[in-house]
């Protein structure tokens, strides 16, 4: 696959808000099974940026005592078998965000929820060949640049077949198609022909 275009983003970290993490309190075997079911209700219910990391929700917001409470007694009232051991949600006091960590949160807080509409602009671009159509995919990261926060946006095309792989083959037996790359229909997942 080709690439359309790449841009690099940098981020002025001085209009980054200040960031927030926080860690949800239990035995770690119930944390592992239960973090992104209260990511998802922590996002729905509760407003604000906010960033699931590895082991660390981060936000912009400095979540007060009251409204924290509130919330986690509201979980242990609706899903006692879910967050019952759940003991706290409490704030990481001594973290400093790395440059990458504020990256990520512009990409997840900022540039995916806007990703739809910036891909919408490729669509015109998007070509119908009958047997073949071009659709663009559109992905995001956060890099570093010189140890400073970065976007990077990768747009690339897609050539997508409307036959089938097994029957472009029987249709072009003598056609030599290995080092050919082929893509899972609706995946971003590729591979190449080998044999």
């Amino acid at each position: 696959m080709e690439t359309y275009f790449i841009e690099l983003f940098p981020l002025a970290e001085e209009t980054i808000p200040p960031l927030y993490a926080y860690a949800l309190i239990g035995s770690k075997e119930e944390i592992d099974q239960i973090q992104g079911k209260f990511f998802f209700h922590l996002k729905k219910e509760i407003p604000g940026y906010w960033v699931f990391l590895k082991d660390k929700i981060i936000s912009h917001r400095k979540l007060e005592e009251g409204e924290k409470n509130r919330f986690l007694e509201s979980l242990w009232t609706r899903f006692p078998s879910i967050f019952g051991g759940v003991r706290d949600f409490a704030p990481i006091t001594d973290w400093i965000p790395t440059s990458w960590e504020k990256g990520e949160f512009v990409r997840q807080a900022i540039i995916q929820p806007a990703q739809k509409e910036i891909f919408q602009s490729f669509t015109k671009l998007e070509r119908d060949f009958g047997r073949a159509r071009v659709e663009f995919l559109l992905f995001s990261r956060s890099w570093l640049v010189e140890d400073r926060p970065a976007i990077f946006l990768d747009c690339s095309p897609r050539l997508i077949s409307r036959e089938n792989l097994n029957t472009l083959l029987k249709k072009e037996k003598n056609r030599d198609w290995r080092g050919k790359q082929v893509t899972l229909i609706g995946e971003t997942f590729r591979g190449k022909i080998l044999q």
